[in-house]
């Protein structure tokens, strides 16, 4: 059986990408942009690595310029709620937002929280129930932000601690039931 990498006549039999150094920051074993195995007697392929430009115009020509590729949608109860908590509690920007045309209803919002954009609405019995979820914010200070949170409305999920890890965590649940992991990187 051949595994990964080996080979099978003219061909390489594919596998998974190799990460690169650029993919994972701190991944040690290559240069910058350059292949990194993960274990002994992993293949290491050099590949054609995209210019910071030419990731960018990329980038744009498929998303609007300041938005992440990944962003939390949240369905909710109350949009219009968690919309002044994040504006409370971490200093969002709304960016927009779109009603319905019988009125009331958030159909679509979107809010700035940092270098991201949150995207939610108001549920709709029966078609897009409200979903509880789990969202994870790196802030300035997470004893501050906990506070703040607290201060509008926010109930405790777990006060900020140092674990294992480097960053010091907390949680709070505002009321439309999201929880929100903040944490605030300590090396």
């Amino acid at each position: 059986m051949l595994g990964n990498g080996e080979s099978r006549g003219k061909g390489r039999i594919p596998g998974p990408r190799q990460p690169r150094s650029d993919d994972l920051p701190g991944l040690t074993g290559g240069a910058r942009n350059q292949p990194v195995t993960s274990s002994p007697g992993s293949a290491a392929v050099k590949t054609k690595t995209k210019t910071k430009s030419e990731k960018v115009a990329k980038q744009s020509s498929f998303k609007p310029a300041s938005y992440n590729s990944v962003s939390p949608y949240l369905v909710v109860p109350d949009a219009a709620a968690v919309i002044q908590f994040l504006i409370d509690v971490f200093d969002a920007v709304e960016i927009r937002r779109f009603a319905e045309p019988s009125g009331g209803r958030i159909a679509h919002a979107e809010v700035q929280l940092d270098d991201t954009v949150v995207m939610l609405s108001d549920c709709a019995p029966g078609t897009w129930p409200a979903v509880e979820s789990h969202v994870h914010v790196y802030v300035a200070d997470v004893d501050a932000t906990f506070a703040r949170a607290l201060k509008h409305g926010g109930l405790p999920v777990q006060e900020p601690v140092k674990k294992q890890d480097e960053d010091k965590r907390g949680a709070f649940k505002d009321r439309s039931g999201t929880t929100w992991w903040v944490a605030t990187r300590q090396g």
